[in-house]
């Protein structure tokens, strides 16, 4: 309607123009007429010339303003047309629908809150022909103890008095810690744990708080006014003489989050460089703040193709990433920002049966399976126009 409208107005301008050009020669011809008829009266010349001019004007003026009128009826019947067609397509002949779900981990046909697949096809028959796909909702549960079977394990090596080292594979008891009792939680946990390779020796246990112990340290530095863990790792040599470091630990062989809880990197220590670092102090301040909570959760499915995720620093295609602003044992509620619900990454078709939804604690891994039933609400984008593939 566009083009239309602009090649009539082409056409009036140019119309217009072949007017003024026969008016402008109409004038000179009467004009040179009356230059060459000296005997005429000059005056009634002029009268005439002027109400020829103004029936010229009025006829003139009466055609453009029936050719606005036809033109403005016109535009009126093809807005209607068009807003007919709008509308016809949008109620009955969509090409896209969009359709939304509510999934509850209840609902699981397998695994368990944290890692589970929906069965679909039990609600809509399977989707098919599937284009876009996004997250609206959620509602996760927190777990309850910032210790739990996401991170309560630790990996550490014990060296023995002949310099032979010892994996040993340490749980720690599950519950909700202050800064404080982590500390006093794990290095209990630890000597458990080692004194479990050496028997007593007349009642006198091999591994105690002298050898090794977890601190609670304030730190002054540059990076502000925060706690961190001072380590304690210290023995006696034959001459009862005190040697840095009996213990490592091994977060990344682990493979939790155990490391930040202390406030280390996620690497595997090596002896000979804890025992140099610690020179002869026998004490070293974890590298980092601890973090002893979520920080976020990243929503993972696998069916969804990865044109319609986000990819993240570790290499994983996530639906969303949740960050918390509840306490444990409470509820994220969460929405998908404003910004994003007007925006559309669409994929090639595809059938979807069912969703395997993975929720990942701080991004990498799942977060304690025994949290309560998590909700979540997805928008489910399908071709009806399969005419648009072709």
């Amino acid at each position: 309607m566009i083009s239309w409208t602009t090649n009539n107005n082409k056409n009036i301008i140019i119309s217009i123009l072949i007017i003024l050009i026969l008016l402008g020669g109409y004038i000179l011809k009467s004009n040179y007429k009356s230059i060459n008829n000296e005997n005429e009266d000059a005056n009634s010349k002029d009268i005439k010339n002027e109400l020829k001019l103004k029936y010229l004007l009025e006829s003139f003026e009466k055609s453009i303003m029936k050719s606005t009128d036809s033109l403005i009826k016109f535009n009126q019947k093809a807005i209607k047309s068009g807003n007919y067609t709008n509308l016809r397509n949008e109620l009955f002949t969509k090409d896209v629908i969009k359709q939304k779900i509510i999934t509850d981990s209840s609902h699981k046909i397998n695994g368990n809150n944290a890692d589970y697949k929906i069965d679909l096809s039990s609600t809509s028959n399977t989707y098919k022909n599937v284009i876009g796909f996004r997250l609206i909702e959620s509602v996760i549960p927190l777990p309850a103890h910032n210790i739990n079977s996401s991170n309560n394990k630790i990996i550490v090596e014990h060296y023995d008095d002949n310099n032979n080292g010892h994996e040993i594979l340490v749980h720690i008891n599950e519950g909700f810690y202050t800064f404080n009792e982590i500390a006093d939680r794990v290095t209990t946990d630890i000597i458990a744990a080692v004194n479990n390779l050496y028997p007593p020796i007349n009642g006198v246990v091999y591994f105690t708080r002298d050898k090794f112990n977890i601190l609670p340290e304030p730190n002054n530095d540059d990076i502000g006014n925060k706690y961190r863990y001072k380590i304690v790792r210290q023995t006696n040599d034959s001459n009862n003489n005190l040697v840095p470091v009996q213990l490592i630990f091994k977060f990344k062989k682990t493979g939790n989050n155990f490391y930040k809880l202390l406030g280390f990197d996620n690497i595997d220590e090596d002896i000979d460089e804890v025992r140099n670092e610690y020179g002869t102090n026998f004490h070293l301040l974890a590298p980092l703040v601890p973090i002893q909570h979520i920080q976020y959760l990243d929503i993972v499915i696998p069916e969804i193709p990865t044109s319609s995720t986000k990819l993240t620093t570790y290499g994983k295609n996530i639906i969303d990433r949740i960050f918390i602003n509840a306490e444990p044992s409470e509820s994220v509620v969460y929405r998908v920002p404003e910004s994003e619900v007007h925006t559309t990454n669409y994929f090639y078709p595809i059938k979807l049966n069912s969703l395997s939804i993975k929720i990942l604690m701080d991004g990498t891994f799942p977060i304690d399976p025994l949290v309560q039933t998590n909700y979540f609400e997805f928008e489910i984008t399908m071709l009806k126009n399969t005419k648009l593939m072709n």
